[in-house]
C-alpha cells in the first residue's frame, strides 16, 4: 500500500437509519489511475462518493492528499476533488461558458472575478470535451449527450486531483462514449488524475487500464489492473445474484 495515496479511507461504514449500507471500507487510491465503482443497485456506490465529498454522514476516516476531509474547508474540498453526478440540472439560462467558468470559482474570491489562468484552464477544458463550438448557447439547449460533456468540462476547469464520476455515460451514445473514455485516458495519462466513476456497464471499461472496485454484501473486493476476462467473471457474478 502506498504511503502518498490520493484518496485513503479507513473502516469508513455508513448507515441509514439502522441498516448497514456500506460497513468497514477500507480503499486506497492512488494517483493517476482509473478506479471503476461497480455493483447491483442500492450496493452503495452513490453512498460512498457522498462520503467522500462530505455529503453524508459516515463512521470511520476519509483522507484526501493525506488530510483529514473533516479538517478541510468547503473552498479547500472543492479545490482537491470535484464530482460530477448522475444528473445535472440548473434553471438559470447560462451559457457553456458560463457554465465551465463556474469550476473555477473555489480558486476566486468571487464568481465574476477570473484572471487570465482561469480563462485558459476553461478553454482548454471546452477543448478537449470537444465543446467549445458550443461556447455560446444556452445549457438547457443543448442535448442530454452534450450537456453532460459541458458539466465534464466544468469539473476538468476545476482542475482538482482527484475526479468522481457517478454513471457518467448514462446519457451518452456510442460516439460520444468512445470521446467520453479517450478523454479519460489523456486527463489520466497527461495530468496524473486519479479518476474513480461508478458504472452499471461493465462491458464498457474493459478496454480502459485500471482497477476495479466491486461492492457487494456492505464489503468491497478490488481488482488490480482488470483483464477483459475477469470483468466477464463479474458479471457472471452480478447475474446470479
Amino acid at each position: 500500500m502506498s504511503i502518498n495515496p490520493i484518496l485513503n479511507l479507513q473502516d469508513v461504514s455508513i448507515s441509514y437509519r439502522t441498516e448497514h449500507i456500506l460497513k468497514n471500507i477500507s480503499l486506497q487510491a492512488q494517483r493517476g489511475i482509473f478506479y471503476a465503482l461497480t455493483g447491483l443497485n442500492g450496493s452503495g456506490k452513490t453512498s460512498l462518493f457522498k462520503s467522500i465529498i462530505r455529503n453524508i454522514k459516515y463512521q470511520g476516516k476519509i483522507y484526501i492528499e493525506g488530510n483529514d476531509i473533516q479538517s478541510l474547508s468547503t473552498r479547500e474540498m472543492a479545490q482537491k476533488v470535484a464530482l460530477l453526478s448522475q444528473h445535472n440540472f440548473i434553471s438559470i439560462p447560462l451559457t457553456v461558458w458560463e457554465i465551465t467558468l463556474m469550476g473555477r470559482y473555489p480558486y476566486r474570491p468571487t464568481f465574476w472575478e477570473y484572471n487570465q489562468e482561469d480563462i485558459e484552464r476553461c478553454k482548454y477544458a471546452l477543448a478537449i470535451t470537444q465543446t467549445d463550438t458550443l461556447k455560446h448557447k444556452k445549457i438547457q439547449d443543448l442535448s442530454g449527450g452534450e450537456a453532460q460533456r459541458v458539466w465534464l468540462a466544468q469539473k476538468i476547469a476545476q482542475n482538482t486531483p482527484l475526479l468522481l464520476l457517478d454513471e457518467p455515460t448514462q446519457h451518452l451514445d456510442i460516439r460520444q462514449k468512445k470521446l467520453f473514455f479517450n478523454l479519460l485516458h489523456d486527463i489520466i495519462q497527461n495530468e496524473n488524475k486519479t479518476v474513480i466513476m461508478s458504472t452499471h456497464n461493465l462491458d464498457e471499461i474493459k478496454h480502459i487500464k485500471g482497477t476495479l472496485w466491486h461492492l457487494h454484501e456492505r464489503a468491497i473486493s478490488v481488482i488490480q489492473d482488470y483483464s477483459p476476462q475477469q470483468i466477464d467473471e463479474v458479471i457472471e457474478k452480478l447475474l446470479q445474484s
